[in-house]
Protein backbone atom coordinates (compact mmCIF):
# COMPACT_ATOMS: atom_id res chain seq x y z
CA UNK A 1 0.00 0.00 0.00
CA UNK A 2 1.11 3.58 -0.85
CA UNK A 3 1.41 5.69 1.99
CA UNK A 4 0.46 9.31 1.85
CA UNK A 5 2.96 10.98 3.52
CA UNK A 6 5.29 8.58 1.40
CA UNK A 7 4.42 10.19 -1.78
CA UNK A 8 4.77 14.04 -0.27
CA UNK A 9 8.38 12.87 1.07
CA UNK A 10 9.32 11.50 -2.60
CA UNK A 11 7.83 14.92 -4.47
CA UNK A 12 9.66 17.00 -1.94
CA UNK A 13 12.29 15.47 -2.77
CA UNK A 14 11.92 15.46 -6.18
CA UNK A 15 11.21 19.35 -5.61
CA UNK A 16 14.65 19.65 -4.84
CA UNK A 17 17.07 22.37 -6.39
CA UNK A 18 13.47 23.70 -8.63
CA UNK A 19 11.44 26.48 -8.13
CA UNK A 20 8.11 25.10 -8.62
CA UNK A 21 5.76 22.04 -7.98
CA UNK A 22 5.27 21.38 -12.14
CA UNK A 23 9.43 20.97 -12.78
CA UNK A 24 9.42 17.73 -10.01
CA UNK A 25 6.19 16.62 -11.70
CA UNK A 26 7.82 16.31 -14.87
CA UNK A 27 11.67 16.26 -15.14
CA UNK A 28 12.66 15.44 -11.73
CA UNK A 29 9.84 12.33 -11.90
CA UNK A 30 11.20 10.88 -14.49
CA UNK A 31 14.33 10.58 -13.03
CA UNK A 32 12.98 8.76 -10.04
CA UNK A 33 11.64 6.51 -12.58
CA UNK A 34 14.79 5.75 -14.28
CA UNK A 35 17.04 5.23 -11.64
CA UNK A 36 14.39 3.05 -9.01
CA UNK A 37 12.66 1.24 -11.22
CA UNK A 38 11.50 -1.37 -8.56
CA UNK A 39 10.88 1.23 -5.79
CA UNK A 40 6.70 0.98 -5.00
CA UNK A 41 6.60 5.05 -5.02
CA UNK A 42 7.55 4.52 -8.86
CA UNK A 43 3.91 4.36 -9.33
CA UNK A 44 3.42 7.45 -8.38
CA UNK A 45 5.22 8.39 -11.51
CA UNK A 46 4.31 5.97 -13.72
CA UNK A 47 0.77 6.47 -13.35
CA UNK A 48 1.41 9.90 -14.86
CA UNK A 49 3.30 8.97 -17.25
CA UNK A 50 1.02 5.95 -18.54
CA UNK A 51 -1.94 8.44 -18.98
CA UNK A 52 0.13 10.75 -21.02
CA UNK A 53 -0.21 13.42 -18.36
CA UNK A 54 3.14 14.69 -18.52
CA UNK A 55 3.00 15.88 -22.56
CA UNK A 56 6.78 17.65 -23.02
CA UNK A 57 9.89 18.59 -21.07
CA UNK A 58 11.73 21.68 -22.03
CA UNK A 59 14.16 22.29 -19.16
CA UNK A 60 16.30 25.03 -21.34
CA UNK A 61 13.31 26.94 -22.27
CA UNK A 62 11.93 26.45 -18.96
CA UNK A 63 8.59 25.23 -19.42
CA UNK A 64 6.92 22.51 -18.88
CA UNK A 65 3.61 21.12 -20.79
CA UNK A 66 1.33 19.02 -19.27
CA UNK A 67 -2.26 17.00 -21.24
CA UNK A 68 -5.07 16.58 -18.26
CA UNK A 69 -8.74 15.48 -20.39
CA UNK A 70 -6.43 16.31 -23.36
CA UNK A 71 -6.41 19.98 -22.72
CA UNK A 72 -3.12 21.11 -22.91
CA UNK A 73 -1.84 23.66 -19.33
CA UNK A 74 1.29 25.32 -19.81
CA UNK A 75 3.56 26.26 -16.70
CA UNK A 76 5.90 28.77 -16.54
CA UNK A 77 8.68 27.30 -14.40
CA UNK A 78 10.07 31.26 -13.70
CA UNK A 79 6.88 32.66 -12.53
CA UNK A 80 4.06 29.76 -11.74
CA UNK A 81 3.38 29.88 -7.99
CA UNK A 82 0.95 28.69 -5.34
CA UNK A 83 -0.09 31.89 -5.15
CA UNK A 84 -1.46 31.78 -9.03
CA UNK A 85 -5.57 30.99 -8.27
CA UNK A 86 -5.60 29.96 -12.05
CA UNK A 87 -2.37 27.84 -11.96
CA UNK A 88 -3.07 26.19 -8.33
CA UNK A 89 -6.57 24.87 -9.64
CA UNK A 90 -5.10 23.05 -12.96
CA UNK A 91 -2.12 21.61 -10.85
CA UNK A 92 -4.85 20.23 -8.39
CA UNK A 93 -6.92 18.30 -11.08
CA UNK A 94 -3.88 16.59 -12.05
CA UNK A 95 -2.76 15.61 -8.52
CA UNK A 96 -6.91 14.73 -7.86
CA UNK A 97 -6.40 12.69 -11.20
CA UNK A 98 -3.56 10.75 -10.11
CA UNK A 99 -4.11 9.99 -7.04
CA UNK A 100 -7.76 8.69 -7.52
CA UNK A 101 -5.77 6.08 -9.82
CA UNK A 102 -4.17 4.85 -6.63
CA UNK A 103 -7.63 4.83 -4.67
CA UNK A 104 -6.42 7.37 -2.77
CA UNK A 105 -9.19 10.51 -3.70
CA UNK A 106 -9.73 11.08 -0.35
CA UNK A 107 -6.67 12.44 0.03
CA UNK A 108 -6.17 14.61 -2.20
CA UNK A 109 -6.31 17.98 0.04
CA UNK A 110 -4.83 16.13 2.61
CA UNK A 111 -1.63 15.49 0.32
CA UNK A 112 -1.42 19.01 -2.02
CA UNK A 113 -1.65 21.46 1.42
CA UNK A 114 1.14 19.59 2.83
CA UNK A 115 3.11 20.42 -0.31
CA UNK A 116 1.48 23.80 -0.08
CA UNK A 117 2.77 24.08 3.54
CA UNK A 118 5.95 22.72 2.49
CA UNK A 119 6.82 25.45 -0.25
CA UNK A 120 5.56 28.24 2.50
CA UNK A 121 8.32 26.87 4.90
CA UNK A 122 10.76 26.52 2.39
CA UNK A 123 10.72 30.04 1.31
CA UNK A 124 10.39 31.43 4.87
CA UNK A 125 13.95 29.43 5.61
CA UNK A 126 15.52 30.74 2.51
CA UNK A 127 14.59 34.29 3.08
CA UNK A 128 15.95 33.70 7.00
CA UNK A 129 19.10 31.95 6.24
CA UNK A 130 21.37 35.31 4.86
CA UNK A 131 24.38 33.68 7.12
CA UNK A 132 28.26 34.86 7.34
CA UNK A 133 29.78 34.49 4.31
CA UNK A 134 32.65 32.49 6.68
CA UNK A 135 29.72 30.41 7.91
CA UNK A 136 30.38 26.85 6.48
CA UNK A 137 28.45 24.34 8.74
CA UNK A 138 25.16 25.29 7.57
CA UNK A 139 24.81 25.23 4.41
CA UNK A 140 23.60 22.63 1.68
CA UNK A 141 21.30 21.21 2.14
CA UNK A 142 20.05 24.80 3.90
CA UNK A 143 17.76 23.81 6.74
CA UNK A 144 17.48 20.21 8.87
CA UNK A 145 13.79 19.91 6.96
CA UNK A 146 15.78 18.61 3.50
CA UNK A 147 18.39 16.47 5.41
CA UNK A 148 15.46 15.16 6.69
CA UNK A 149 13.74 13.64 3.45
CA UNK A 150 17.18 11.53 2.97
CA UNK A 151 17.24 10.15 6.38
CA UNK A 152 13.48 9.29 5.85
CA UNK A 153 14.65 7.33 2.87
CA UNK A 154 17.60 5.58 4.42
CA UNK A 155 15.41 4.44 7.04
CA UNK A 156 13.12 2.98 4.80
CA UNK A 157 15.47 1.27 2.47
CA UNK A 158 18.74 0.70 4.94
CA UNK A 159 20.93 1.27 2.25
CA UNK A 160 21.20 4.32 0.04
CA UNK A 161 24.06 5.81 -2.57
CA UNK A 162 23.99 9.32 -3.55
CA UNK A 163 25.36 9.56 -7.29
CA UNK A 164 25.91 12.38 -9.40
CA UNK A 165 28.96 14.17 -11.19
CA UNK A 166 32.26 15.67 -9.86
CA UNK A 167 31.59 18.14 -6.78
CA UNK A 168 27.89 18.40 -6.34
CA UNK A 169 28.38 17.61 -2.70
CA UNK A 170 27.76 14.06 -2.31
CA UNK A 171 29.77 13.12 0.58
CA UNK A 172 29.37 16.64 2.36
CA UNK A 173 25.62 15.49 2.27
CA UNK A 174 25.90 11.92 3.71
CA UNK A 175 27.98 13.08 6.63
CA UNK A 176 24.56 15.73 7.33
CA UNK A 177 22.59 12.59 6.60
CA UNK A 178 24.51 10.39 8.96
CA UNK A 179 24.54 13.10 12.12
CA UNK A 180 20.45 13.81 11.75
CA UNK A 181 20.11 10.00 11.93
CA UNK A 182 22.18 9.22 15.30
CA UNK A 183 20.88 12.34 16.49
CA UNK A 184 17.25 11.46 16.44
CA UNK A 185 16.85 14.64 13.89
CA UNK A 186 18.29 17.22 16.02
CA UNK A 187 21.06 18.34 14.34
CA UNK A 188 22.67 17.82 10.72
CA UNK A 189 26.04 19.28 11.51
CA UNK A 190 28.94 16.76 12.78
CA UNK A 191 30.61 19.40 14.36
CA UNK A 192 27.79 19.44 16.89
CA UNK A 193 27.81 15.98 17.89
CA UNK A 194 28.94 14.89 20.93
CA UNK A 195 32.08 12.43 21.18
CA UNK A 196 29.70 9.39 21.51
CA UNK A 197 27.47 10.24 18.42
CA UNK A 198 30.36 10.62 16.30
CA UNK A 199 31.60 6.76 17.20
CA UNK A 200 28.09 6.32 15.56
CA UNK A 201 29.17 7.30 12.31
CA UNK A 202 31.73 5.02 10.54
CA UNK A 203 33.22 6.37 7.27
CA UNK A 204 36.37 4.79 4.91
CA UNK A 205 36.60 5.70 1.29
CA UNK A 206 37.19 2.86 -1.31
CA UNK A 207 40.12 2.66 -3.90
CA UNK A 208 41.45 -0.12 -6.42
CA UNK A 209 43.88 -1.66 -3.85
CA UNK A 210 41.53 -1.66 -0.99
CA UNK A 211 40.26 -5.51 -0.02
CA UNK A 212 37.92 -8.23 2.34
CA UNK A 213 40.77 -7.90 4.62
CA UNK A 214 41.02 -3.95 5.09
CA UNK A 215 37.35 -4.26 5.42
CA UNK A 216 35.84 -7.04 7.22
CA UNK A 217 39.16 -9.10 8.30
CA UNK A 218 42.03 -10.92 6.99
CA UNK A 219 45.77 -11.76 8.76
CA UNK A 220 47.55 -8.90 9.68
CA UNK A 221 51.31 -8.62 10.49
CA UNK A 222 51.57 -7.69 14.02
CA UNK A 223 54.84 -7.29 16.42
CA UNK A 224 55.55 -9.73 19.43
CA UNK A 225 57.48 -9.99 21.97
CA UNK A 226 58.60 -13.13 23.46
CA UNK A 227 60.89 -14.65 26.68
CA UNK A 228 64.24 -15.99 25.67
CA UNK A 229 64.46 -19.40 26.87
CA UNK A 230 68.19 -19.17 27.73
CA UNK A 231 67.84 -15.58 29.95
CA UNK A 232 64.61 -14.94 31.91
CA UNK A 233 65.48 -11.19 31.98
CA UNK A 234 65.56 -11.31 28.19
CA UNK A 235 63.06 -10.67 25.80
CA UNK A 236 63.33 -11.97 22.07
CA UNK A 237 60.80 -10.13 19.24
CA UNK A 238 59.59 -11.51 16.20
CA UNK A 239 56.82 -10.68 13.47
CA UNK A 240 53.84 -12.83 13.02
CA UNK A 241 50.08 -12.80 11.34
CA UNK A 242 47.14 -12.80 13.31
CA UNK A 243 43.52 -12.49 12.13
CA UNK A 244 42.58 -9.11 12.99
CA UNK A 245 38.59 -7.43 11.94
CA UNK A 246 38.59 -4.98 9.58
CA UNK A 247 37.02 -1.30 9.78
CA UNK A 248 33.23 -2.64 9.19
CA UNK A 249 33.19 -5.41 11.42
CA UNK A 250 34.37 -3.21 14.27
CA UNK A 251 32.27 -0.50 13.20
CA UNK A 252 29.34 -3.52 13.47
CA UNK A 253 30.44 -4.81 16.83
CA UNK A 254 29.90 -1.74 18.56
CA UNK A 255 26.33 -1.59 17.18
CA UNK A 256 26.06 -4.89 18.26
CA UNK A 257 26.19 -3.96 21.85
CA UNK A 258 23.15 -4.90 23.76
CA UNK A 259 23.84 -1.30 25.21
CA UNK A 260 23.60 0.38 22.00
CA UNK A 261 21.01 -1.71 20.40
CA UNK A 262 18.65 1.47 20.61
CA UNK A 263 20.75 3.42 18.79
CA UNK A 264 21.22 4.13 15.55
CA UNK A 265 24.67 3.71 13.61
CA UNK A 266 25.56 5.42 9.99
CA UNK A 267 28.54 3.57 7.94
CA UNK A 268 29.87 5.83 4.90
CA UNK A 269 31.23 4.48 1.66
CA UNK A 270 33.14 6.92 0.00
CA UNK A 271 33.79 6.71 -3.27
CA UNK A 272 31.77 2.92 -3.43
CA UNK A 273 32.45 2.71 -7.21
CA UNK A 274 35.93 2.69 -7.35
CA UNK A 275 36.55 -0.17 -5.24
CA UNK A 276 36.15 -4.11 -6.32
CA UNK A 277 32.90 -4.43 -4.73
CA UNK A 278 32.58 -8.76 -4.64
CA UNK A 279 36.49 -8.43 -3.48
CA UNK A 280 35.81 -6.12 -0.78
CA UNK A 281 32.23 -7.53 0.38
CA UNK A 282 32.57 -10.74 -0.08
CA UNK A 283 30.10 -13.04 1.28
CA UNK A 284 28.37 -9.76 3.34
CA UNK A 285 26.89 -8.95 0.08
CA UNK A 286 24.10 -11.39 1.32
CA UNK A 287 24.48 -9.45 4.96
CA UNK A 288 23.64 -6.15 3.60
CA UNK A 289 20.62 -6.98 1.94
CA UNK A 290 17.80 -4.91 3.50
CA UNK A 291 15.80 -7.98 3.64
CA UNK A 292 18.21 -10.03 5.42
CA UNK A 293 19.48 -7.89 8.34
CA UNK A 294 19.66 -9.29 11.60
CA UNK A 295 20.32 -13.03 12.08
CA UNK A 296 18.35 -13.49 9.04
CA UNK A 297 21.57 -12.62 6.82
CA UNK A 298 24.14 -14.41 9.34
CA UNK A 299 26.94 -15.92 7.24
CA UNK A 300 30.47 -17.58 7.90
CA UNK A 301 33.46 -14.84 6.76
CA UNK A 302 35.86 -16.35 5.26
CA UNK A 303 37.97 -16.90 8.29
CA UNK A 304 35.35 -18.48 9.74
CA UNK A 305 37.82 -21.66 10.65
CA UNK A 306 40.24 -19.16 12.66
CA UNK A 307 37.04 -18.15 15.20
CA UNK A 308 36.25 -20.36 17.87
CA UNK A 309 33.44 -22.37 17.38
CA UNK A 310 30.28 -20.74 16.74
CA UNK A 311 32.17 -17.35 16.86
CA UNK A 312 33.03 -17.76 12.90
CA UNK A 313 29.51 -16.48 12.15
CA UNK A 314 28.55 -12.40 10.67
CA UNK A 315 25.59 -10.56 10.34
CA UNK A 316 24.26 -6.65 10.19
CA UNK A 317 22.27 -5.52 12.86
CA UNK A 318 18.62 -3.91 11.97
CA UNK A 319 20.52 -0.78 13.43
CA UNK A 320 23.13 -0.32 10.83
CA UNK A 321 22.35 1.84 7.76
CA UNK A 322 24.71 2.39 4.73
CA UNK A 323 25.10 5.63 2.96
CA UNK A 324 27.76 5.08 -0.60
CA UNK A 325 28.78 8.02 -2.94
CA UNK A 326 29.54 7.68 -6.39
CA UNK A 327 30.53 9.83 -9.25
CA UNK A 328 29.42 8.19 -12.32
CA UNK A 329 32.06 8.74 -14.90
CA UNK A 330 34.81 6.99 -12.51
CA UNK A 331 36.56 5.79 -15.13
CA UNK A 332 38.62 3.48 -12.47
CA UNK A 333 36.17 0.75 -12.76
CA UNK A 334 34.28 -0.27 -15.30
CA UNK A 335 30.67 -0.75 -13.79
CA UNK A 336 29.50 -0.94 -10.51
CA UNK A 337 28.65 -4.40 -9.45
CA UNK A 338 24.78 -5.27 -10.38
CA UNK A 339 24.21 -7.43 -7.29
CA UNK A 340 25.05 -4.56 -5.20
CA UNK A 341 22.88 -2.37 -7.21
CA UNK A 342 19.89 -4.46 -6.12
CA UNK A 343 20.66 -3.66 -2.61
CA UNK A 344 20.94 0.15 -3.13
CA UNK A 345 18.32 2.73 -3.86
CA UNK A 346 20.23 5.51 -5.72
CA UNK A 347 19.65 9.00 -5.52
CA UNK A 348 20.73 11.47 -7.57
CA UNK A 349 22.03 14.87 -6.97
CA UNK A 350 22.46 17.07 -9.24
CA UNK A 351 25.13 19.97 -10.42
CA UNK A 352 21.32 22.41 -10.07
CA UNK A 353 20.82 20.74 -6.77
CA UNK A 354 24.36 21.75 -5.15
CA UNK A 355 24.16 25.28 -6.11
CA UNK A 356 23.12 25.99 -2.25
CA UNK A 357 26.34 24.89 -1.26
CA UNK A 358 27.30 28.75 -2.75
CA UNK A 359 25.31 30.80 0.25
CA UNK A 360 28.69 31.40 1.56
CA UNK A 361 29.92 33.21 -1.50
CA UNK A 362 28.14 36.25 -0.66
CA UNK A 363 28.27 38.86 -3.29
CA UNK A 364 30.22 36.51 -5.73
CA UNK A 365 27.33 33.79 -5.62
CA UNK A 366 24.90 35.09 -8.33
CA UNK A 367 28.39 35.39 -10.37
CA UNK A 368 29.42 31.48 -9.38
CA UNK A 369 25.87 30.54 -10.56
CA UNK A 370 25.67 32.30 -14.06
CA UNK A 371 29.28 30.55 -14.60
CA UNK A 372 28.40 27.63 -13.48
CA UNK A 373 25.28 27.47 -15.91
CA UNK A 374 26.64 28.40 -18.83
CA UNK A 375 29.81 25.95 -18.63
CA UNK A 376 27.18 22.54 -17.62
CA UNK A 377 24.86 23.86 -20.77
CA UNK A 378 28.00 23.65 -22.77
CA UNK A 379 29.21 20.58 -21.04
CA UNK A 380 26.29 18.65 -22.18
CA UNK A 381 25.98 20.48 -25.38
CA UNK A 382 29.16 17.99 -26.35
CA UNK A 383 27.90 14.73 -28.11
CA UNK A 384 30.44 12.44 -25.70
CA UNK A 385 29.04 13.63 -23.12
CA UNK A 386 26.40 14.30 -20.68
CA UNK A 387 24.75 15.15 -17.12
CA UNK A 388 27.10 12.99 -15.56
CA UNK A 389 30.05 15.54 -16.97
CA UNK A 390 28.29 18.70 -15.54
CA UNK A 391 30.44 20.85 -12.69
CA UNK A 392 28.93 20.84 -9.13
CA UNK A 393 28.82 23.61 -6.85
CA UNK A 394 31.79 22.92 -4.57
CA UNK A 395 34.43 23.42 -7.11
CA UNK A 396 33.28 27.11 -7.20
CA UNK A 397 32.54 27.65 -3.37
CA UNK A 398 36.87 27.86 -3.96
CA UNK A 399 36.37 31.36 -4.94
CA UNK A 400 36.36 32.37 -1.91
CA UNK A 401 39.78 32.50 -1.46
CA UNK A 402 40.29 32.20 -5.28
CA UNK A 403 39.55 34.97 -8.12
CA UNK A 404 37.07 33.62 -10.99
CA UNK A 405 40.43 33.70 -13.79
CA UNK A 406 42.11 31.37 -11.26
CA UNK A 407 39.63 29.03 -10.54
CA UNK A 408 39.29 28.51 -14.15
CA UNK A 409 43.23 27.99 -14.67
CA UNK A 410 43.80 26.08 -11.45
CA UNK A 411 40.75 23.84 -11.09
CA UNK A 412 38.22 24.13 -14.04
CA UNK A 413 40.42 23.81 -17.42
CA UNK A 414 42.72 20.59 -16.48
CA UNK A 415 39.47 19.10 -15.40
CA UNK A 416 37.59 19.77 -18.23
CA UNK A 417 40.77 18.79 -20.02
CA UNK A 418 40.77 15.33 -19.09
CA UNK A 419 37.36 14.88 -20.49
CA UNK A 420 37.96 15.66 -23.85
CA UNK A 421 40.96 13.87 -23.88
CA UNK A 422 41.21 12.17 -26.99
CA UNK A 423 38.67 13.59 -28.63
CA UNK A 424 39.57 15.09 -32.60
CA UNK A 425 38.59 18.29 -32.16
CA UNK A 426 39.80 19.27 -28.26
CA UNK A 427 40.96 23.26 -28.76
CA UNK A 428 37.68 24.18 -30.52
CA UNK A 429 35.81 22.65 -27.34
CA UNK A 430 38.04 23.97 -24.78
CA UNK A 431 37.31 27.36 -26.46
CA UNK A 432 33.80 26.92 -26.15
CA UNK A 433 33.63 25.95 -22.31
CA UNK A 434 36.27 29.15 -21.78
CA UNK A 435 33.75 31.14 -23.69
CA UNK A 436 31.02 29.88 -21.58
CA UNK A 437 32.77 30.42 -17.92
CA UNK A 438 33.63 33.63 -19.27
CA UNK A 439 30.39 34.91 -20.94
CA UNK A 440 32.25 35.61 -24.35
CA UNK A 441 30.46 35.14 -27.50
CA UNK A 442 31.02 31.31 -28.81
CA UNK A 443 32.74 32.63 -31.82
CA UNK A 444 34.74 34.81 -30.35
CA UNK A 445 38.86 34.13 -30.38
Amino acid sequence: MILKDEIIREIIIAMRGTDSYNVALGIKCIDIVKNNAKDKMTDFVNLMLKKKMIKKCEKDTKRIDFEFDNVNYYFDTNNWGWEYKGNRGKCYKIIEYTLSQLNMKNDVEYVFNKIHEYEQTRTKNRQNDNREADNELQTYPDNIDDVQQYSDILKRSKNIIFRGAPGTGKTYLAKKVATNIVSDGEKNCYEYLDDNQKKQIGFVQFHPSYDYSDFVEGLRPEFRKNKDDNDKDADTHDIGFSLQPGIFKKFIYEAKKLENKNKKYVFIIDEINRGEISKIFGELLFSIDPDYRGRAGEVYTQYANMHEIGEGKFYIPDNVFIIGTMNDIDRSVDSFDFAMRRRFRFIEISAEDSQEMLDNLGEKKNEAIKRMNNLNKEIIAINELNENYQIGAAYFRRLKDMSLDELWNDSLRPLLQDYIRGMHNEKDIMRKFENAYKGKDGDSN
